[in-house]
């Protein structure tokens, strides 16, 4: 028994025209969404015409009232089905009305990356060669994996290159490319050995308070701050260190608390991993 599932997504408009995006076969689904009410199913069937397995399919138009065309909204349909050695083609319909049908393959698509050279500029040249059963399209996505994380970085590709750019990507200790080869619902992927990306320094910045605010000499202050990686995804807080005119009054945390402080200024500063963010405040009676 198959342990995957059959990522199904588009946008359908309100007169049924429905736009197929091509999906992948997830090992498993990290949000799969609400269930709709029954008026819109996805079903997998078999070679003889029978329902395997359905599910109720969420679409809503409000979601995307602004895309309109021709004074139609439209909104985005994503589904996950069950993949079934048995399943034959997927249904996409309203009550009894087709909206989308299509045939699966009998295998899916195979996938090699041939090369992942690194340039003088460090980015990173991928190449890949890839098969699909009869003759299907494919088409290809490639992401970043940085120790254990993901980072999609491009989606839809028809051309089997891709150049990554790293002067926006987080170094780590284990770090590679994949690639994903996909004739629309079945997939398949490689992997690149890994990586030489260079570590970037962290994005230090203090929330609270803002530069130039004044303050009552005795009266508690509150301070908030982050560290972030160079794609903006917070770091762990146990790197931050807060300090006010050069004494350590915290670490550890986002936020702290300094209290005390005598008319005059003060500088008040935030530290990871030798990134700081200096802030100007002043105190007065």
């Amino acid at each position: 028994m198959t342990k995957t599932m059959l990522r199904f997504e588009g946008y359908l408009w309100e007169s049924g025209e429905f736009e197929h995006i091509p999906g992948w076969e997830p090992e498993r689904v990290a949000h799969r969404p609400e269930p709709g009410d029954g008026d819109y199913i996805l079903e997998l069937v078999d070679k003889s015409g029978e329902t395997i397995v359905d599910v109720n399919v969420d679409v809503d138009f409000d979601r995307e009232s602004h895309r309109r065309r021709e004074g139609m909204q439209r909104t985005r349909v994503v589904a996950y089905l069950p993949r079934h050695p048995e399943g034959a083609t997927v249904v996409f319909r309203h009550r009894k009305r087709d909206l989308f049908r299509a045939d699966l393959a009998a295998s899916p698509p195979t996938i090699e990356i041939t090369s992942a050279a690194t340039t003088r500029s460090g980015n990173i040249q991928l190449r890949w060669k890839a098969a699909a059963a009869a003759n299907q399209k494919l088409t290809y996505a490639v992401a970043y994996v940085v120790d254990g994380r993901g980072i999609p970085l491009a989606r839809g590709l028809t051309r089997r290159q891709y150049t990554i750019d790293t002067s926006g990507l987080p170094g780590g200790r284990s770090t590679y490319a994949a690639v994903l080869a996909t004739d629309g619902f079945l997939s398949s992927f490689d992997t690149t050995k890994r990586l030489a990306v260079d570590r970037k320094a962290p994005v230090v910045s203090i929330q609270d308070p803002i530069p130039g605010t004044e303050f009552a000499a005795g009266h508690p202050i509150s301070l908030c701050g982050q560290a972030t990686d160079v794609t903006g995804v917070s770091l762990p807080q146990k790197g931050l260190v807060w300090k006010v005119d050069g004494e350590t009054i915290a670490s550890g945390t986002c936020l702290a608390m300094v209290a005390d402080l005598g008319p005059g200024n003060h500088e008040v500063t935030l530290e990871y991993g030798g990134e700081s963010a200096p802030c100007l405040v002043y105190t007065s009676d």
